[in-house]
């Protein structure tokens, strides 16, 4: 047991942390029925289930740059055995009283962590404590134990992370601002050449692809729900958990729900700058990635003059700017994408589109030539989900009737963006209490949130925004 000061003591014994056995992990730990209390400074360890053969690692959160030391007691925890090469899954114990109980009872947990089926329902509780995690084991003889990791991985993880940012440079072609006029110009005219013939999507009946992007199981999708010009939040996913790495060997997607433009924060609804960029570096992506990247068009993705956030008519001002920093030209090639862009992508297991179900009759065939169906535009792209102050939305059956419109199963998972939860909390999991129906919000800060499949599942994770857009120019 360590020894602790005066202080240290008299503060334990305020909290009640004094109630615990307080070890240092130096060697393996048997967690018996009494709870224990492991400062911070212990991890990395491992967390071994003996008698289910698995284990799992809890470490602390990688960072780039100084919010290490805003966030240093961020903790994730991730099965020990998955493939460090690839994406991974894995659950966070952010901060003080956050209480995490490991076992079966949380399909998606069960996923992330990849637990065998003899795991229970409810095996291990965790709970952070501001400066240590508390163990407690649920299990009669549950065998677990509580070993020390090597610290070095922690570095290991550091230099990867690195290197995606050396790889994202390089995709852009330097620092991460605003491309020239002309150099603009070149890269959105490669994209909509692209789009002219983008993959997995069913061409409509002028013979160019459809208003629906068909995705092949066997690519894992990165969902991304609005954006909104926050660059660091796509700079920062780029940067982690071997998205890029993977998308550089052709086997996961970066889907991209629409409304990557108009800031919403405060102060800066007027300005389009960051639109610009956020914009610039999408094409790039979609250039390096022609098979790897789709974009779904959102409401924002347009130069509606209907399009108002607290007064401020964003489409307007985004053509505006548009107009004066990139020339009559480039505008021309913006409204061209627009019309390029499909609205719905699908898979074996899930459908996402940007806002909403559409409630009327269609199908596929009516999906795959949208441009002769506005009024289907207007569902995917506009409506909302059913609330106390938005009585018009849509609700549960219409989730349904969308599903069993385009022929898919009514497990299958329904993703939109579009209308988040608050400014807070990045994903919403069965919004509006409807099942296999969630919400996904990536523009908020610092919490970015995505959906992606782990072991055969659509499961959330988030991500903590750092200024990745600075730590590449410092590169220079």
């Amino acid at each position: 047991m360590s020894k602790k000061g005066f202080f240290s003591q008299l503060i334990s014994l305020i909290s009640g942390a004094n109630r615990y056995e307080e070890i240092d992990i130096q060697e393996s730990y048997l967690l018996e029925r009494a709870a224990v209390r492991v400062p911070l400074d212990n991890f990395p360890i491992r967390v071994t289930f003996s008698r289910l053969h698995m284990g799992l690692i809890i470490f602390p959160e990688i960072f780039l740059d100084a919010a290490a030391d805003h966030y240093p007691e961020s903790l994730i925890v991730c099965n020990a055995d998955q493939d460090k090469s690839v994406m991974q899954g894995f659950i966070r114990i952010d901060k003080k009283g956050d209480t995490l109980i490991l076992g079966s009872h949380d399909d998606s947990q069960s996923a992330i962590l990849n637990y065998p089926d003899n795991m229970d329902l409810r095996r291990l509780k965790i709970v952070h404590d501001g400066d240590a995690l508390i163990f407690q084991s649920l299990v009669i003889d549950a065998e677990i134990y509580l070993v020390p990791f090597d610290k070095t991985s922690i570095k290991i993880q550091v230099e990867q992370r690195k290197q995606h940012l050396k790889t994202i440079r390089d995709i852009y072609g330097g620092s991460i601002e605003p491309l020239s006029e002309s150099e603009s110009l070149n890269t959105i005219k490669k994209v909509n050449e692209l789009l002219e013939v983008e993959a997995y999507r069913p061409l409509d009946n002028r013979g160019k692809p459809g208003g629906v992007v068909e995705i092949p199981t066997k690519l894992v999708p990165v969902i991304v729900g609005d954006l909104h010009a926050q660059v660091d939040n796509l700079l920062t996913l780029l940067s982690q958990n071997n998205i890029l790495t993977a998308m550089e060997e052709g086997t996961a997607v970066l889907v991209i729900l629409g409304d990557a433009v108009h800031s919403e924060v405060t102060g800066e609804l007027d300005k389009m700058d960051s639109s610009l960029l956020m914009m610039d570096l999408i094409f790039k992506l979609m250039i390096r990635f022609p098979q790897q990247v789709f974009y779904i068009r959102g409401n924002h993705d347009s130069f509606s003059k209907n399009i108002f956030k607290e007064g401020v008519a964003q489409c307007l001002m985004w053509e505006h700017a548009i107009r004066g920093q990139r020339g009559e030209e480039y505008l021309h090639e913006v409204k061209r994408f627009y019309k390029l862009l499909p609205y719905v992508v699908m898979s074996k297991d899930y459908v996402a589109c940007h806002a909403a179900p559409i409630r009327t009759h269609f199908d596929k065939d009516m999906l795959v030539n949208i441009y002769e169906h506005q009024g289907l535009v207007r569902e995917l792209t506009r409506n909302r989900l059913r609330q106390r102050n938005y009585p018009a939305g849509y609700h549960k059956r219409d989730v349904h009737h969308f599903k069993m419109e385009q022929g898919v199963s009514m497990d299958t998972q329904f993703l939109v963006s579009h209308s988040p939860l608050n400014r807070k909390d990045p994903l919403w999991r069965e919004a509006g209490r409807i099942k296999d129906h969630h919400i996904v919000f990536s523009a908020n800060i610092p919490w970015i949130g995505v959906f992606t499949r782990v072991h055969n599942q659509i499961v959330p994770l988030s991500y903590h925004q750092e200024p990745i857009g600075v730590l590449i120019k410092d590169m220079d």
